[in-house]
């Protein structure tokens, strides 16, 4: 259903100072109530439900390539007051559209979807470049190989601290506790059986 790639969209630097906080501001983008990820979703979920696809063909199949409602031909800015956050105003963003990338639809299948350039073709709304429909994925670049973190992981070998498991257990099965009352204990052990 999806195609996943090892390489990334985008280089990620090491980062000389690794922020909590920042790293929570990224996850929030990705995956939070309005991020990435969500908009992602909601977008392929209406694609699935696109009525119409043999008439509308070439708007299904750009839909279906970006998972996404947008740049129809039509210039949306004389239609709507769409504010003016141009990635242009982001110096990040400068480096990628050096590279013509905001231009290109990429078509990761080869054969589905062939349509979305009878949409996205003509002029950029921004810059008045031309937009292209490139089959295939991006480049992209390899994932950072980031040293193991301990505080990140489940604990292996010596690391295991009983205390800890066995602390868990207690919480989950109580009837277990040897310091619990008696009376305690007959009560679980009646809620047991009764089960």
């Amino acid at each position: 259903m999806i195609t996943r790639f090892d390489k990334l969209q985008t280089e990620l630097p090491h980062p000389t100072n690794p922020s909590p906080n920042s790293a929570a501001a990224v996850q929030e983008l990705l995956g939070g109530k309005f991020g990435e990820m969500s908009t992602f979703m909601n977008y392929t979920y209406q694609s699935f439900n696109f009525r119409g696809r043999s008439q509308m063909r070439p708007f299904y199949d750009l839909v279906a390539n970006i998972a996404a409602e947008e740049l129809t031909g039509v210039d949306v800015g004389k239609l709507l007051p769409i504010p003016d956050i141009s990635n242009k105003h982001f110096p990040e963003a400068a480096k990628h559209e050096a590279r013509g990338l905001h231009q290109i639809l990429y078509q990761f299948s080869p054969e589905d979807y062939p349509r979305a350039s009878e949409i996205w073709n003509g002029a950029h709304p921004e810059d008045g470049s031309e937009l292209s429909v490139q089959v295939g994925a991006p480049e992209g670049f390899d994932p950072p190989d980031l040293d193991a973190e301990p505080q990140l992981t489940a604990p292996v070998g010596p690391a295991i601290d009983p205390e800890m498991f066995q602390d868990v257990a207690l919480r989950l099965f109580p009837e277990l506790n040897p310091k619990r009352k008696p009376k305690a204990k007959a009560k679980a052990k009646a809620k047991a059986k009764a089960r």
